[in-house]
Parts: C-alpha cells; structure tokens; sequence
C-alpha cells in the first residue's frame, strides 16, 4: 500500500504522544493601546498603526496630577496645622 522507502523506522512505542497543551514556543499576541490592533507581545511598534509600543511600570497618571496632588495635600495640612494651633 505504501512505498516501503517512506515507511519511518519508529515502532508504535516511539511516537511522541500527542497533547492539546500550547507549546511554550507559542507567541502571545496583545491589543495594541492605540488603534487596538493584535500585536506581538513582544513588538515595539503596531504595525497597523505604526504607533510605538511602550511597556511602563508606572501607573498611567501624569507628573502634573501628581504634583498637583502634592500642592493641595501640602496646602492642606498648612491650613489644618494654622487652624489648630491656637487650639493647642
């Protein structure tokens, strides 16, 4: 029935069992944060977009919300130490 040539020399032990499990050689693909394209994860730019990839540790919030934050918290605990000092 088959050419003799092409037969494999494995007996029916030596077969590699066959698994439904994803292989750690698989490449995950994310959303891009711009146009929300799949991407590699790895990709440093979307090639949909053509938008750079940036992968901060940071939170999302900017310098400026963050100094401002600093202000107001500073001014308020002026304010709080002035108003109970006559208190004390």
């Amino acid at each position: 029935m088959y050419d003799s040539d092409w037969a494999d020399d494995l007996g029916e032990e030596e077969y590699p069992e066959w698994t439904d499990e994803p292989d750690d050689d698989e490449v995950e693909v994310v959303a891009c944060p711009h146009c929300g394209a799949e991407i590699y994860e790895e990709a440093e730019q979307c090639p949909v977009c053509e938008q750079y990839v940036t992968r901060s540790t940071s939170s999302n919030i900017s310098w400026y919300w963050r100094a401002t934050a600093a202000v107001l918290l500073v001014c308020f605990l002026y304010f709080l130490w002035s108003y109970l000092e006559p208190l004390w």
